[in-house]
This record gives structure tokens, sequence and C-alpha cells, in this order.
């Protein structure tokens, strides 16, 4: 029978809440079907983040389309079903999400916060489209 070895990196601690004030968003063509990227400032879990992060249009309906995880788990991108129609977006994020750490948005993997400023069930991060122009 053969061997097996993985190596582990293991780096300091990671001991605060994420916070969705640090990520950057990539923000697409109003008119377009073009990516919407969100890059997160950790990595953060890929199978949380597919039901944790959704787009929502001002008056709060759920935009379409398909979430995608990549770089290490460090970027998010939703390609919407259809076009980006005109108007601003907000990126909703539930609490539940982890990052690689296991800290959520309301507690720290080993440390649960009991605090009503904390309390919240999910962060919101507005998204200004671009106008680029005429529909490509």
């Amino acid at each position: 029978m053969a061997g097996f070895s993985k190596t582990f990196t293991v780096s300091e601690a990671l001991r605060e809440r994420p916070d969705v004030g640090r990520w950057q968003v990539v923000p697409p063509c109003i008119g377009t079907r073009e990516v919407l990227e969100v890059r997160f400032d950790r990595p953060f879990d890929r199978h949380l983040s597919g039901p944790a992060i959704r787009i929502v249009a001002k008056d709060r309906q759920v935009v379409a389309g398909t979430p995608q995880v990549g770089d290490g788990e460090r970027v998010w991108r939703f390609t919407p079903d259809e076009a980006w129609a005109d108007g601003d977006l907000l990126l909703v994020v539930h609490s539940a999400l982890e990052d690689v750490a296991g800290n959520n948005f309301r507690d720290l993997l080993d440390d649960v916060v009991r605090s009503e400023a904390h309390a919240t069930s999910e962060s919101v991060l507005p998204v200004r489209l671009r106008d680029c122009g005429a529909p490509r």
C-alpha cells in the first residue's frame, strides 16, 4: 500500500468578526449580464456562501442568477439571469456565513458575543451599478 501525506500551512489566529465594509465590489454595467464580483478580505466557507449571500433590488426583490465562488474562496461572482436593470442594488449577507476560521458575523469561533449590536441576522452592502453607455 502506497503512503500518503498532506502538508498544511498554519497562520496566526483570526480573531475578528467578518465585516462587509472590508469587501470590494466590482459592479457590472447597467443593461448587461456582466458578472458582479465581490472580493472578500479573507476566505469564506464555499458551501455557506451560496445560500448566505444574495443580491436584492432596493424594493427587496431577490435578483435571480447564478453565484460562483473562486480564487481560493476569496471571490464571489454573480451572473444575473437577465440584464442588470437601472438602479442600485444591495448585497445581503446572512450572519451565519463563516470565514475559514469559523468566525461569523455575530460571533467568533471560540467566543460568543452577547451584544445587541451584533444580534442582526444579516449585513447589507450597497452596490451601485456602472453606467457604461449603451448596452452591449
